[in-house]
């Protein structure tokens, strides 16, 4: 399924002002625009994103919600969209920063937390954040 769209799928989980949906075909997770083919998740970290401007809480109970309609699909692939966003701009990382603050796993993530905790250029609040996150 590598590099197609998904024509029949299903949105159910608004992500974005921009219209961007998060939904389930019969065979993956997928996001597009309602009424348009979509896109498997696990093929794209940054299809994900949006999600990220949410508090880890609220996009928990959110993602937890649809999983449950679609135990068959498994678990939605947020972790590689929380390691890319920690190696984007600040924006990025702060907001993976505060998912992992408020509980998200940060299983895997030690280098991509501490990259971010000496990266020179980085606001020093998102740097201090990093090593608070690193050392919970």
């Amino acid at each position: 399924m590598t590099g197609q769209s998904v024509v029949d799928w299903d949105p159910l989980l608004l992500l974005s002002d921009g219209g961007l949906w998060l939904g389930a075909s019969d065979r993956s997770w997928v996001v597009g625009q309602r009424r348009e083919a979509g896109r498997p998740v696990n093929e794209d970290a940054r299809s994900l994103m949006p999600l990220l401007e949410r508090s880890w809480s609220i996009a928990k109970e959110e993602l937890e919600e649809v999983e449950q309609r679609f135990e068959h699909l498994g678990r939605i692939p947020t972790e590689p969209t929380v390691r890319l966003a920690l190696s984007w701009p600040a924006y990025w990382a702060e907001l993976a920063l505060n998912w992992l603050a408020d509980g998200y796993p940060k299983d895997g993530l030690a280098d991509e937390i501490a990259a971010v905790e000496s990266k020179p250029g980085f606001p020093q609040s998102v740097r201090h954040l990093a090593r608070r996150v690193r050392r919970s």
